[in-house]
């Protein structure tokens, strides 16, 4: 288990059964089954999150709501962390909404990157690995 902290956030457990144990050769993971889930971990501070690898389409949540059914719970989840909290955690979206619109709004939101669920989980890797290798080191709070 790596010294780097990552919150994957996915409704699917089938998926994030995988992708936890794919990660968790090199950094630790929490997982969080849904929006709602994960924006109560980050406020907790249990844990000094490095970064958060996001689902899209999740079910809204009772505190993370969208205006589409699920179709945008994680576009309204990087909003809150990253522009409402202004949280200095980088966001990478693992997705399957191709829609051109959704993912201008995550990068105008300042998500850092945005994988499709079809690349093999060695994209993710590298993709974590570049953005981890990046962030500034910030003192502990």
């Amino acid at each position: 288990m790596g010294e780097f902290i990552i919150l994957y956030v996915e409704d699917e457990q089938w998926l994030m059964g995988g992708i936890v144990d794919a990660l968790s050769v090199n950094y630790q993971v929490i997982p969080a089954r849904n929006a709602d889930q994960a924006l109560a971990l980050l406020e907790s501070g249990q844990h000094k999150i490095d970064m958060i690898i996001l689902d899209i389409m999740m079910p809204p949540g009772t505190r993370v709501r969208d205006e589409h059914h699920g179709r945008t719970t994680g576009v309204e989840f990087a909003r809150i962390v990253l522009q409402e909290r202004k949280l200095p955690i980088p966001i990478v979206c693992y997705t399957v909404v191709t829609d051109r619109e959704v993912h201008n709004e995550l990068t105008a939101i300042g998500v850092k990157a945005i994988v499709m669920k079809t690349e093999p989980p060695s994209e993710l890797q590298k993709i974590i690995g570049k953005h981890l290798r990046r962030r500034p080191n910030t003192p502990e709070s």
